[in-house]
């Protein structure tokens, strides 16, 4: 199932976790990689859906979203 690029990536990942689409969820993140301004958005789009208690944060050590752990994510700690 396509899903535009415009639709925001939590969005994107929550269809992509409800339809189980792999495909889905390789192109929203890379959609959120491209600009890396994304990241922080993405990560604070997941809060306010009343994501919390987030402890390690792992990813590649691309700059977008290790600084957007410490941006969106105050307490939590980045891990490669």
């Amino acid at each position: 199932m396509a899903v535009p690029d415009s639709v925001d990536p939590a969005a994107r990942l929550a269809k992509q976790i409800e339809t189980g689409d792999p495909d889905l969820l390789r192109s929203m993140v890379k959609t959120t990689a491209e600009g890396g301004a994304g990241w922080p958005a993405f990560l604070r789009s997941l809060v306010a859906r009343d994501l919390s208690g987030v402890q390690p944060v792992v990813s590649d050590a691309r700059a977008g979203p290790v600084q957007a752990v410490d941006v969106a994510l105050p307490g939590a700690s980045w891990q490669r």
